[in-house]
């Protein structure tokens, strides 16, 4: 009995000490949130995003995603359920549509995303997060529809097109876009 009261008073005064180092770390904390992060929803790149997408003007949509309006429409559609979050009492969550503007900005850009995360005015953990989120939903939607079957005839087929199309002989894809 002696044992189980010694290792129950040591797990309190463990508890007691975390507690105390954790409540002083939350107090000296000197903000949760940047005030340009806080107060910026009206400031950021998502509305005028939103707005070229809005418009009619496919040129312009083309310039700013390196993509038809129809085709991001189509990349919302496929990954719409997997990268919505739901909103909670405790924060409002960032749109589908929002997370997908951002990784294709990113994709279409080359910006660090330490700008993207100033431009969006979202935290540059957040992009983090939501650029690997979004980019593994777009490869789990997307795989079996621009990946080739494994099949010898068929990687044959894509090279002559292509070697008909682009005059790259023995060639079955290129990458274009992030420089990894």
């Amino acid at each position: 009995m002696d044992l189980f009261r010694n290792g129950i008073s040591r797990l309190i005064s463990k508890t007691t000490v975390m507690y105390m180092l954790y409540q002083d770390i939350w107090t000296t904390r000197e903000m949760w949130v940047h005030d340009l992060i806080l107060h910026g929803n009206d400031k950021s790149e998502f509305l005028l995003a939103e707005e070229i997408l809005e418009s009619s003007n496919e040129e312009k949509c083309h310039q700013y995603f390196q993509m038809q309006k129809y085709q991001f429409e189509y990349l919302l559609d496929k990954v719409e359920s997997i990268i919505s979050k739901k909103v909670t009492f405790w924060r409002s969550a960032i749109q589908a549509k929002r997370r997908l503007i951002l990784t294709i900005r990113y994709l279409a850009t080359g910006a660090s995303q330490l700008d993207l995360s100033f431009s969006f005015r979202i935290g540059h953990s957040t992009v983090r997060t939501i650029l690997r989120e979004t980019m593994s939903a777009l490869w789990k939607a997307l795989v079996n529809e621009v990946m080739p079957p494994h099949t010898p005839k068929k990687w044959l087929e894509i090279a002559e097109e292509f070697n008909f199309r682009w005059q790259c002989p023995n060639c079955i894809g290129a990458l274009d876009g992030k420089h990894v």
